[in-house]
């Protein structure tokens, strides 16, 4: 249900809806507001739409303005839930997600507009994400940065730097938010399933600023969360049957590591340090990211 919705939109649908889901995010939210706005595609062409989950209440002083609709939801309704609320205030042909806590470069949404218009038969888009303030942590996300070169066919698994086509995205009823990891591996399999021959694509001129976490502490209770998460999705498989991914679908799974060579050795070393830290318990501030 909602609750208050403010700044009702007053002029002709766009092609382009951008949902942020914001938690938290006093410090965050304007730079990621501002890049937004701030982007090479006309300003008429796209709308953004924040989904305010708490924990705003100085951002959404200064940066109501920057948006066309703020949903204040009446709980933390997560990440994807998050998302799905925003699909369906969104007008726009396509939606693309946006990360409250990254800054999109100037051409993300021309260069995300083009990408999946550019064939009929691509679904979604998934771009690359660079470090903002905390190179060493950000290399520890393995699947931000897949390389240079475009990718025909892949998944969705960089949900908060994307764009979707708006009629799939809601036909599939959005991301599965029973999942805390993995909801854009699930989207784009059930996806795939549902509309036989259409696939997602990889775009590096999509570029986001974005940390994948801001301190080793952070890093280990993450992973850990996102263990929990896909130890309790492979207990129910039935439950989370897209999970399994279908061999015939074509998606590619074995990607050449194009990273430099410190970063691979950084990830590798994190995973090590994992490893080593099983009894660290799972922080209550994750559990909604």
């Amino acid at each position: 249900m909602l609750t208050r919705i403010e700044y009702p939109l007053n002029r002709p649908a766009p092609i382009l809806s951008v949902v942020v889901v914001a938690w938290r995010r006093d410090e965050d939210l304007p730079l990621c507001l501002e890049a937004i706005c701030n982007q090479t595609l006309n300003r008429g062409d796209y709308e953004i739409i924040v989904v305010d989950n708490g924990g705003n209440p100085s951002a959404r002083r200064r940066c109501a303005h920057l948006v066309d609709l703020w949903y204040e939801s009446p709980t933390n309704c997560g990440c994807s839930g998050g998302r799905n609320v925003g699909a369906r205030l969104a007008r726009g042909t396509f939606i693309a997600f946006v990360d409250d806590d990254g800054e999109i470069e100037r051409p993300f949404l021309a260069t995300a507009l083009a990408a999946i218009q550019s064939s009929d038969e691509i679904a979604g888009v998934r771009g690359k994400v660079v470090y903002r303030k905390h190179r060493f942590m950000t290399m520890l996300a393995g699947v931000y940065d897949l390389g240079p070169d475009r990718l025909p066919r892949i998944t969705l698994d960089c949900e908060g730097a994307s764009i979707v086509r708006s009629a799939m995205f809601c036909a599939v009823d959005g991301f599965d938010e029973r999942l805390a990891g993995g909801e854009g591996l699930d989207w784009t399999v059930r996806v795939m399933l549902a509309f036989p021959g259409m696939r997602v694509a990889y775009e590096p001129g999509m570029v986001m600023r974005h940390d994948y976490v801001d301190s080793p502490v952070r890093y280990v209770s993450k992973v850990h969360m996102n263990r929990r998460s896909r130890e309790r999705q492979s207990g129910q498989l039935d439950k989370f049957p897209t999970l399994r991914l279908p061999p015939e679908l074509g998606i590619m799974t074995d990607l050449p590591d194009r990273r430099p060579l410190l970063d691979r050795f950084v990830c590798k070393f994190g995973r090590y340090v994992v490893r080593a830290t099983e009894w660290i318990p799972e922080r209550d501030d994750y559990r909604r990211k």
